[in-house]
């Protein structure tokens, strides 16, 4: 692989480690009002997006193509990089339900998902494209 290329996966790993940063600031800052609520939400959105952007860069990079989020994850999992397809499922559907549902205790339930699992899952996979790469 190229120096370029390799300095844009670099970057993209960069971008989505500052995420889940962020993502984990979110979940352990106390919940004080729905703005709160929101901000995790908003976290979990991006770290997803960055998260299965990469991975399509990383199994195009393999020869796999790949054209969705949840083709992404599937293929990522058949090859190892993911360890527990179910909460990666959960996840898959759960951020399509963020994009198009907003209620106080869809928010609520969603960041306690986000706090029990999600962001151990993003932080798993951020090990292992870190040490695929």
């Amino acid at each position: 692989m190229n120096e370029n290329k390799t300095d844009r996966y670099f970057t993209a790993l960069k971008n989505l480690k500052q995420a889940l940063t962020n993502l984990k600031r979110s979940v352990e800052t106390p919940i004080k009002e729905p703005r709160d609520l929101s901000g995790i939400v908003k976290d979990f959105e991006i770290t997803y997006e960055l998260s299965w952007k990469l991975l399509k860069k990383f199994l195009e990079r393999e020869g796999h193509e790949v054209k969705s989020a949840r083709e992404a994850y599937a293929k990522a999992y058949q090859l190892g990089y993911l360890k527990d397809e179910s909460v990666w499922l959960k996840i898959i559907d759960d951020r399509n339900l963020t994009v198009h549902t907003y209620d106080q205790k869809f928010a609520e339930q969603m960041c306690s998902r986000i706090q029990q699992g999600y962001v151990q899952a993003f932080g798993l996979l951020v090990g292992e494209l870190d040490k695929r790469l």
